[in-house]
């Protein structure tokens, strides 16, 4: 007997994948408040997420790599951003780390925001 097709797309991203989809977003915000140039600020969050182990979604085109790019991030970025509801996980769980997130210290470094993105992801095996 066949079976009845399953939804379009690939399959859903991790519980895990999606809040570290949301960290490494609340990381880029962060950068920027502490006045890290936006192209820069992808940059060097998707060098942290990589640095961590973690992986892409998808692999894209044949020509592309499939690491976490600037662009991935900003993807993420505007996803996310566009989510006025909070209807999706990442969403969501964007809005309660923002939440929870304490103020930073005047004169923060951005290594140390990214080294606390990369400790997170490597230490939540989200690779």
């Amino acid at each position: 007997m066949l079976k009845p097709a399953g939804p379009p797309g690939g399959s859903r991203n991790s519980i895990s994948k999606e809040y570290s989809k949301a960290l490494a977003v609340h990381t880029f915000d962060r950068l920027r408040e502490i006045g890290v140039d936006q192209h820069e600020a992808y940059e060097q969050v998707a060098d942290a997420c990589r640095k961590a182990g973690m992986n892409a979604g998808r692999k894209g085109a044949r020509n592309q790599s499939d690491g976490i790019t600037d662009r991935t991030v900003r993807g993420w970025h505007e996803t996310i951003s566009a989510d006025a509801g909070r209807h999706s996980r990442s969403g969501r769980y964007y809005c309660m780390i923002s939440s929870l997130a304490q103020p930073l210290p005047s004169g923060t470094k951005p290594g140390v925001v990214l080294e606390s993105l990369q400790r997170f992801l490597s230490d939540m095996g989200t690779a």
